[in-house]
């Protein structure tokens, strides 16, 4: 579930956070987490170079605890997208007011039997911060959330040519990047999955199990 502490969407802190990253005129696609074999790092580097080729003014950015990890991946590229893609380490506790001001969240798995029955809490991180998120079908119900209006958009596989080219549309129109759209993403994901809105539902059906078991016992 999404810590409602941590992961919200409040439109002064976005504003005041991109100042202070120097983020104000730029669309930012954003990917949090670790470099792990199954995020496809690759593919989000590759993703994320046709994104800024397309949209000349938006920036990259990796939120993670290991920044060294993805060196690799920074010295691949050419140097104009190198100087438009920046590496930030943070503690987990300071990842919502990054992600805030942010537009775009990615998400990239391969199409397979584990990927099908996952729920991966970044999903609604990003939406709960309010932002859109670009993530591959098959990644268990989040790619379905990602389909409806207003929430994002999805891959067809990893490196959907024509996926990204609706993705550069949609920000270049700005409609899904507005507050309202932010306010509602942010809405959406915190009754779905978070941990204010799930404790009640829990506690139900565990009292519900403990009543079934006392039954058995008489």
């Amino acid at each position: 579930c999404v810590d409602s502490q941590l992961f919200f969407y409040d439109a002064g802190q976005r504003r005041e956070e991109r100042a202070r990253l120097g983020w104000t005129d730029s669309a930012v696609f954003l990917y949090s987490g670790r470099r792990q074999r199954w995020q496809l790092p690759e593919c989000l580097f590759d993703n994320l170079r046709w994104l800024l080729q397309r949209l000349p003014r938006a920036r990259g950015a990796i939120l993670t605890v290991e920044p060294g990890a993805f060196e690799q991946d920074l010295r691949a590229l050419g140097e104009a997208e190198r100087k438009r893609i920046e590496i930030r380490s943070l503690p987990h506790g300071g990842m919502g007011r990054a992600l805030r001001a942010a537009d775009a969240g990615l998400l990239f798995r391969r199409r397979d039997l584990v990927n099908r029955v996952a729920c991966p809490t970044k999903f609604y991180e990003y939406l709960a911060c309010g932002l859109a998120v670009c993530c591959t079908e098959g990644i268990g119900d989040v790619s379905a959330l990602a389909r409806q209006k207003g929430m994002g958009w999805t891959l067809s596989h990893p490196r959907d040519r024509e996926g990204l080219e609706r993705v550069a549309r949609e920000i270049e129109q700005g409609g899904i990047l507005s507050d309202e759209s932010r306010r509602a993403r942010s809405a959406a994901a915190l009754e779905a999955c978070s941990w204010n809105a799930q404790m009640p539902r829990i506690l139900d059906r565990y009292e519900r199990l403990l009543r079934g078991g006392e039954s058995d016992a008489q």
